[in-house]
């Protein structure tokens, strides 16, 4: 008897619903976690619209497409549990560590999911009450608004103290997997990230159209994986070539300073402090060393007092370096009058003789402010003193230095680490004023070898590029640094010095 209803339910549209959309969430997230997958979007989205097509009820398809959408977002931030362990802070955790890092990625999963409800419950309807070729023409639209609906849920789940509603954690991010095709990535420059999303998806429901006029029939499917083996073979055919490890002669030329503070040998040592200004003086006297026109050092490389004002931190600078004539980007934390801390990037102006600083605006949840949400969720069950500990060691909030654009052009705009996931970050900073380039100090001493986060970072950077048409120079504390030029090609710098825990390298254009 049970087999024979495990039998019918096999067989039911409700199973066949069920494997549509959970289908088509692992294949639009799958190339996020395995970027040479990225071609499976297609059939990813193929699944979708069937299911969407199938689904009698309104609530089967918001049902759908939440579910597509969550998993989806579960295999896009995978690299939280990268956190694990938590070594950079003493968080007061202990074996609490892996269910709280789990219930973390899952639910912020399911808060990006609910723009999924939004998604399929606008479609449905479309399909369901317009002719048909409105499903077509409405549909990549209505991905888009969708995805920044899901940027928007994220932050509003995830408010905390100072924090404000946002829409800049792009991450699953259709347009993020066409980038990884090296010719269609250059559709960027048009519309960045939104634009490759609207075609990607344009191919997606145009795809699925075709293959339901003819009935899927055997030749259609198999034309339809032909198409995808050679667009997916096409991707790496090196005609144009994003990627490269040779500096190219230009008459800008920047030196980035990487360094490694972090890793389990490195949060044992005793004197950890003083051992890391040691290293970051030897750093930069070594950047300096190439004569460079600008140095780049990674978000966490401040070395002077966090007590000290910009222009007392340039005096100092200016004393301890012999007064260099390159321009020069560091960034760190900062202590703030009103309590509290900043992270700041100081430039110094070696040309003229001048301070700049500016100060980070949009905070993350993944270590620099506890979200209101899940401290309450903690006081609930019962780790209120966990709750405590957190939130009394997470006090970033924005700083006071809020704008770039009164800095002269000669100065590099600033573009803070988790920023580069605001798909408007860049563009925001080339209206401002005119840039050289855009500096990009990032660090990742948060997490342990997060492979994944780092190359949706790299396209996110490379699409920044060529939709601005502006050069980005990343330089990084436990990642490499490396050019990001106006053509969306990635160019890490020749190695000129490197000492313990630092290195640095030269790019130029």
């Amino acid at each position: 008897m049970l087999r024979r209803e495990n039998s019918t339910f096999l067989k039911s549209k409700k199973f066949l619903l069920t494997t549509y959309y959970l289908g088509s969430g692992f294949c639009l997230g799958i190339g996020f976690l395995i970027p040479a997958l990225w071609v499976i979007v297609f059939p990813g989205l193929i699944f979708y619209f069937i299911g969407l097509k199938q689904s009698s009820h309104l609530w089967q398809a918001t049902l759908g497409g939440f579910t597509v959408w969550t998993v989806k977002s579960m295999l896009t931030v995978v690299w939280f549990w990268n956190t694990y362990p938590i070594l950079w802070i003493d968080l007061g955790l202990g074996k609490a560590e892996l269910p709280i890092i789990g219930f973390y990625w899952f639910s912020v999963s399911v808060f990006i999911g609910v723009a999924g409800i939004f998604c399929s419950s606008l479609l449905w309807s479309i399909n369901h009450y317009l002719k048909g070729r409105w499903f077509l023409i409405l549909t990549p639209l209505v991905f888009v608004v969708s995805e920044v609906l899901g940027s928007f849920s994220f932050s509003s789940f995830l408010l905390g103290d100072h924090v404000k509603p946002n829409v800049v954690f792009s991450f699953g991010y259709l347009g993020y997997l066409l980038a990884e095709h090296e010719w269609l990535i250059q559709l960027a420059r048009f519309g960045g990230v939104y634009l490759l999303t609207l075609v990607v998806v344009t191919g997606g429901v145009f795809l699925w159209h075709w293959l339901e006029k003819s009935n899927y029939d055997k030749k259609s499917l198999e034309m339809a994986l032909t198409i995808l083996v050679l667009l997916s073979f096409s991707s790496h055919l090196g005609f144009y070539k994003t990627d490269y490890n040779e500096v190219r002669e230009g008459k800008t030329k920047v030196a980035i300073i990487d360094t490694k503070f972090g890793g389990s040998d490195y949060f044992k040592l005793d004197d950890r402090e003083s051992y890391r200004v040691n290293q970051l003086v030897e750093a930069l006297a070594a950047a300096l060393a190439q004569e460079p026109d600008y140095v780049v050092m990674p978000e966490d490389s401040r070395y002077l007092s966090q007590d000290l004002s910009p222009t007392a931190s340039y005096a100092k600078f200016r004393f301890q370096q012999s007064d260099p004539s390159a321009v020069i980007v560091e960034a760190g934390p900062v202590n703030l009058a009103l309590g509290g801390r900043a992270l700041r990037a100081t430039i110094y102006d070696g040309v003229n003789k001048k301070v700049y600083a500016t100060d980070k605006q949009y905070l993350v949840p993944q270590g620099e402010f506890m979200p209101v949400f899940y401290r309450e969720t903690l006081n609930v069950l019962g780790y209120s003193k966990v709750a405590r500990n957190i939130n009394n060691k997470l006090q970033y909030r924005p700083g006071p230095y809020n704008s770039q654009a009164d800095m002269p052009k000669i100065i590099p705009g600033i573009l803070f680490c988790f920023a580069s996931a605001d798909p408007l970050g860049v563009r925001r900073l080339v209206e401002e004023r005119e840039l050289p380039f855009i500096a990009h100090p990032i660090s990742h001493a948060w997490f342990n070898n997060p492979i994944s986060m780092w190359h949706q970072f790299d396209l996110m950077l490379k699409i920044h590029a060529l939709w601005n048409q502006v050069p980005i120079v990343s330089a990084g504390n436990m990642v490499s640094g490396a050019l990001f030029n106006s053509n969306g090609e990635k160019i890490t710098g020749d190695l000129m010095a490197e000492g313990d825990r630092w290195s640095v390298s030269l790019v130029s254009w």
